[in-house]
Parts: structure tokens; sequence; C-alpha cells
């Protein structure tokens, strides 16, 4: 997002190893979950999974889950509003930026415009 015009091969590599190393990991905190799982029968007959953890165990995981699923995603979208605002604050004050020409700084600005439209 920060360098959106930069073609970097390096850029497929490095994104293919993210997601595989996600999918693992997202694959080994849900074990626990499924190993708490187990297949009862309720009073009609009806075959369904209940979770049967231990309370310490649960609360553990619960918490692990939550900082996990909500806290972490919550503070990284932050930080990365906060780097594109730097970004675009240190592009709109760059000394690059001053001397341009009033077509090329007009068709930075749409470009711009049309950067932090797709952002928002």
């Amino acid at each position: 997002v920060v360098g959106p015009h930069k073609n970097s091969p390096q850029a497929l590599s490095h994104t293919i190893i993210v997601i595989l190393a996600l999918d693992t990991l997202a694959v080994i905190f849900t074990i626990p979950y499924s190993l708490a799982m187990s297949l009862s029968v309720s009073g009609e007959g009806v075959p369904m999974c209940e979770e049967s953890w231990h309370q310490n165990i649960k609360t553990v995981y619960g918490t692990f889950t939550n900082i996990t699923q909500f806290v972490l995603p919550f503070l990284t979208i932050i930080l990365c509003y906060v780097q594109i605002g730097r970004k675009l604050k240190e592009r709109q004050t760059s000394a690059v930026h001053r001397f341009r020409s009033a077509v090329k700084k007009a068709v930075a600005a749409e470009r711009n415009r049309k950067m932090n439209l797709m952002l928002i």
C-alpha cells in the first residue's frame, strides 16, 4: 500500500510465504478446539457435537483466541493506517512535491485522491 507503483518480484514469493505461515498457524491454533469436541446424543436421539473443556484450559484458550482474533488484528489495522498516514503526509511535504509543475501537481493530487478513496 505504501509503495503501490513498485513492482517487486520478491513481493509474490513473500506473499506466498506469509499466506502459508498464516494457514499453518491457523491449523495449529485450531487443534485444541478440535480435540475438545465430542459427539453426544441429545434427548431426542439426535447426534450433536459439544465442547468438553476443563475449565482452566477453556479460560486460557478463550483468552488466547480473543487476543489473536480481535486485539492483534485491530492493533495491526491501526498501525497500518498510521504508517499510511505518515507516508501520505511525507509525500505531501516532500521537496520534490514543491518543485513540480502545476500539471504534474494536479495529476499527482488526482492520483493521491484516488489512492486515498481506495484506502478508505
